[in-house]
């Protein structure tokens, strides 16, 4: 595994939705490759903090909408 291959990988890999030999692969090279492992954990970090700001209650009415309408029209661009 190389870094390219590992960030096209990295959030199936932290969400655990990998095939356990990539995992395996994915751990070999985060062991060789500090920059990474500083990415990954940084990643870890941020997935912590976005679910802690998550459970402050409802998001306000329509932000739901605004935002997949905001990602369907990011994806089609």
């Amino acid at each position: 595994m190389d870094c390219e291959k590992f960030a096209a990988v990295v959030y199936e890999y932290l969400d655990s939705e990998i095939a356990y030999e990539v995992k395996i692969e994915i751990h070999e090279h985060l062991s060789r490759c500090p920059g990474c492992d500083s990415a990954v954990e940084f990643e870890r970090r941020m997935k912590v903090l976005i679910a802690k700001a998550c459970q402050c209650g409802d998001c306000p009415e329509g932000l739901e909408e605004r935002v997949l309408r905001a990602l369907q029209e990011a994806s089609e661009a």
